[in-house]
């Protein structure tokens, strides 16, 4: 089954609301002020490195999680969204098949992703 072209998209001719006020990235990530082990230090080999590793990797995230969360709620728009939109920037006219390829999503998905965007005001199909 082949899929239909579908329009390509372009940036809408408004620019949505800007986002500001995101957190420092760096204090997120570590709210403890702890410092990474350095891999050359006699800490990195002990037993408990990954361990250490793993609980840093998990602040790391939910830092991450916690400032696309923040920027959904002032932007009005999903993280996938706003991927979206990236993309739609850097490539005007990208399609949704390239689009669905350029996020490594399927296009079925890329499709209702693009349909938002468009109901949002976000993108013009």
């Amino acid at each position: 089954m082949t899929a239909e072209p579908l329009a390509a998209l372009v940036p809408p001719t408004t620019n949505p609301p800007a986002v500001s006020g995101a957190a420092d990235t760096a204090a997120a990530a570590d709210p403890t002020g702890t410092h990474p082990v350095d891999a050359g230090s006699p800490d990195a080999a002990s037993p408990d490195a990954p361990t250490r590793v793993l609980r840093r990797f998990r602040v790391v995230f939910n830092a991450v999680k916690t400032h696309f969360r923040q920027v959904e709620k002032r932007a009005g728009v999903g993280g996938a969204q706003v991927w979206a939109l990236s993309i739609v920037a850097a490539r005007p006219g990208v399609g949704v098949g390239a689009l669905a390829r350029a996020m490594d999503i399927r296009q079925a998905t890329a499709s209702n992703l693009v349909r938002s965007l468009v109901a949002g005001g976000w993108v013009a199909a």
